[in-house]
C-alpha cells in the first residue's frame, strides 16, 4: 500500500520513462512519415516537439511555478501531437480521395503512424486533464477529477487501491481502447472536455481506419 503524497518522490522508474518513451515512439513515427501526410516541412513538428519535450525535461518536479510551466507544456506537446496526427489524417483521406496510385504496404504503414501518434498524444491529454495532472495525483485528496477508473469505485473495500492514483501507463491504454472501440470500456469521462477529447480521438481513428481499410480492400481486388 502506498501512502499519499509518495507517487512524484517515489515513483517507479519505469513510470517516469513511459511516457518519455511514448513520445520518442510517436515522434519516430512523425519522422518516417512520407511528404503526402506530413504538415509543413516533414521535420518542423518533430524538432518543435522535441524542444517541448526537452523543455519539459528541465522544469519538471523541480518548485511549484515550475511544475505549473510543466503542466502548460504538457499540454502544449499534447496537443502538437493530436493536432498534428488529425492533420496527417485528413492530408491521407485527401489523398486517397484524390485516388493516388499508392502500395497496401505503404497505405497501412502510414494508417500506423498516424494512430500511432494519435494514440500517444490523447494519452498525454488524458495524463494531464485529469486530476490535475501527474503534479496534483501527489495529493491524497486529488480534485478536478475527469475519468473514473475502475479502482476508483473499490477505494473503500480494499486495501490495497485506498491511495491508488491512474499514472501514465492507464491513460495510454485508455487511449488505446477508445480507438479500437471508439466508447469507454472499463474507464468513464466525468466531464464535457473529457468527453469531446474522447469524441475526437475516436472521430479521426475511424475516418483513417475506414478510409485506410476501404482503400486497400479496392487496391487488393
Amino acid at each position: 500500500m502506498t501512502e499519499p503524497g509518495t507517487e512524484a518522490v517515489f515513483a517507479p522508474l519505469g513510470a517516469r520513462l513511459a511516457p518519455l518513451i511514448a513520445v520518442a515512439v510517436a515522434i519516430l513515427s512523425q519522422v518516417l512519415m512520407r511528404d503526402r501526410i506530413a504538415v509543413g516541412p516533414r521535420l518542423l513538428v518533430p524538432v518543435i516537439e522535441v524542444a517541448l519535450v526537452a523543455a519539459l525535461v528541465l522544469c519538471d518536479g523541480v518548485l511549484q511555478a515550475q511544475r505549473r510551466r510543466a503542466g502548460i507544456l504538457r499540454y502544449a506537446l499534447a496537443l502538437v501531437l493530436a493536432v498534428s496526427c488529425t492533420s496527417s489524417a485528413t492530408l491521407l483521406i485527401a489523398d486517397l480521395l484524390r485516388t493516388r496510385p499508392v502500395s497496401v504496404q505503404v497505405l497501412l504503414g502510414e494508417g500506423v503512424q498516424i494512430l500511432v501518434v494519435l494514440v500517444v498524444g490523447f494519452a498525454l491529454l488524458f495524463w494531464q486533464l485529469d486530476r490535475g495532472g501527474p503534479d496534483g495525483r501527489v495529493r491524497p485528496d486529488p480534485e478536478r477529477l475527469s475519468f473514473w477508473f475502475t479502482q476508483d469505485g473499490i477505494r473503500e473495500y480494499s486495501d490495497d487501491f485506498q491511495y491508488w492514483q491512474p499514472q501514465f501507463l492507464d491513460y495510454l491504454y485508455l487511449a488505446i481502447t477508445n480507438i479500437v472501440a471508439f466508447s469507454p470500456t472499463d474507464t468513464l469521462p466525468l466531464t464535457r472536455t473529457a468527453k469531446m477529447l474522447m469524441a475526437w480521438q475516436s472521430a479521426v481513428a475511424l475516418a483513417t481506419f475506414a478510409v485506410v481499410l476501404a482503400r486497400a480492400i479496392n487496391i487488393l481486388t
